[in-house]
């Protein structure tokens, strides 16, 4: 039996696909993605240190070691050389490449983990130190993330423990000179800057937490061209360590020069970007990239 001309056949809704048009914008979404991951990466990556950078370890330039594994060699990132070049040749005392870690909401990066038994790492460079900086999470109220090898102790870390989720966090220097911060969280990542003469603070010794002065105290120079030391407070002769850290170090930057305020503040904002908070224009381009990848499903 013929159908009726007067009863319309159904319709189909389902589009017809061109294939060659589907392999187009699948290459076009690649692309887009591509341009969107990298330009955030340039964001990120963009970052010029001020003068007078002695020292710049990274645990994202940490390459060829699985996660987990032991690191022996921290490679120095200023490319200044001069034996910079973290070391740890006995593998009991060597921290671990931790590949990702949560360091703040949505971001996840490499970090070192020190162990706070023995722990650490240092160099044979000989150099001036005046501003250190910091990106750590501490697990314990005591330990030393950064110091220099010396006859006297000059370090930057939390030395005296107060208990709970607190610790006092410390920067001294060969002179006797020291500023306590009293108390500060140990909860998390957080960017720490101490400064033995601040030049924003009347050349007085600063300590700032996340950005935001935490301390004073008498200023001093830190004139001693000494060697650098991560995870534990370094001592002469020996050498010998104490005061071992146990936490995560993300980055550690170590200037010569006490760094003006806006050049403090240039590197907190870098390490926060990093780190933390994004700028609107990485996160406009992640975004995008990401709606890219929702329309490719």
């Amino acid at each position: 039996m013929q159908p009726s001309l007067a009863t319309p056949r159904p319709q189909s809704t389902t589009p017809v696909s061109n294939p060659r048009s589907l392999v187009i914008n699948k290459h076009l979404s690649a692309l887009v993605l591509g341009i969107a991951l990298a330009t955030a990466a340039t964001c990120l990556g963009a970052f010029v240190p001020p003068a007078g950078l002695q020292l710049w370890l990274k645990a994202d330039a940490i390459t060829g070691i699985p996660d987990g594994g032991a690191v022996s060699t921290w490679v120095d990132s200023t490319g200044l050389g001069g034996g910079r070049d973290m070391s740890q040749g006995t593998a009991a005392y060597q921290p671990l490449y931790q590949a990702a870690v949560v360091t703040g909401p949505g971001f996840v990066n490499p970090v070192v983990r020190f162990d706070g038994a023995n722990d650490v790492m240092a160099n044979s460079a000989l150099h001036n130190a005046q501003t250190v900086i910091y990106v750590a999470k501490s697990t314990a109220n005591e330990g030393v993330p950064y110091s220099r090898l010396g006859t006297i102790n000059e370090y930057f870390g939390f030395v005296n423990g107060v208990g709970g989720a607190a610790a006092e966090l410390f920067l001294k220097n060969p002179q006797t000179y020291w500023v306590d911060a009293a108390t500060v969280a140990l909860s998390g990542f957080h960017v720490y800057s101490g400064l033995y003469s601040d030049p924003a603070n009347a050349n007085n010794g600063s300590i700032y937490f996340d950005g935001s002065l935490m301390a004073t105290g008498t200023g001093g120079s830190s004139p001693l061209n000494l060697a650098d030391v991560v995870g534990a407070r370094g001592n002469l002769p020996g050498p010998s360590y104490d005061g071992f850290f146990k936490g995560d170090l993300a980055e550690v930057l170590v200037f010569s020069t006490n760094l003006s305020a806006a050049d403090r503040m240039a590197v907190e904002d870098y390490l926060n970007k990093k780190y933390f908070v994004p700028e609107p224009a990485t996160l406009a381009i992640l975004g995008l990239g990401v709606l890219v990848l929702r329309r490719r499903r």
